[in-house]
């Protein structure tokens, strides 16, 4: 019987894991061309909140690439989806991922979650 046991539970276990990873998949994708993150704190009346910016490139196929940023703002709501996607945006194309990389890897918090994208310093707000 405690065989039994074990054995359901490494089953269970092990499709617990395959949930996890099939759930979280486009996550774990778009996260393996992350350009930069930073979260900025928004303080409200009596509150603080946090927001993220996730800035990205996808390759578009013709040797361009795109630029998309996302921001997420925290929320206690669900212990599985802590986090809201407000929204996910192109920001800009690129010739190539170099310049990318070098132009749009720097973001920087301003007052009240304005947030700062780039060089040129695009507004996310």
């Amino acid at each position: 019987m405690l065989k039994f046991i074990i054995n359901a539970f490494i089953f269970f276990l092990l499709l617990f894991t395959v949930y996890i990873v099939i759930c979280f998949y486009s996550d774990v994708r778009n996260s393996k061309e992350l350009l930069a993150v930073q979260w900025c704190r928004v303080d409200y009346n009596k509150y603080s909140r946090y927001r993220g910016i996730y800035i990205y490139m996808v390759n578009n196929g013709n040797g361009e690439v795109i630029i998309r940023g996302q921001l997420y703002e925290r929320r206690m709501l669900s212990i599985w989806r802590p986090y809201r996607l407000y929204f996910t945006d192109v920001i800009a194309t690129e010739v190539n991922a170099q310049i990318a990389i070098n132009k749009w890897s720097k973001i920087m918090c301003g007052k009240e979650g304005v947030a700062f994208i780039g060089d040129n310093k695009y507004v996310i707000n």
